[in-house]
């Protein structure tokens, strides 16, 4: 479980990306300098199995399909920490 106190802020960030999942809305994250476009699928572990009903979703992982068709799997946390940088963003159409 994450020792990181949820904060307003962290909560709406977190709301952005579970609405993301939830709608199958695109998203984008820049990646080693590289853009990657994708569509938000669920959230659950890094392999892709759902969440549980006891599991902090600060610990999971965003499954997204990027448009080449691969399965990615991003840390949570991690894309809380990028949103308001502009290093992920959701219901972001690819160019």
């Amino acid at each position: 479980m994450s020792d990181r106190i949820l904060t307003t802020w962290d909560a709406c960030r977190l709301a952005d990306i579970i609405r993301a999942a939830q709608g199958n809305q695109p998203v984008a994250r820049l990646i080693n300098d590289d853009v990657v476009y994708g569509t938000a699928r669920s959230i659950g572990n890094q392999v892709g199995m759902f969440s549980r009903p006891t599991d902090d979703v600060r610990d999971l992982y965003l499954r997204v399909t990027s448009q080449a068709g691969f399965e990615h799997f991003w840390p949570v946390a991690q894309l809380m920490d990028e949103l308001p940088d502009g290093l992920f963003a959701v219901n972001f159409p690819a160019p």
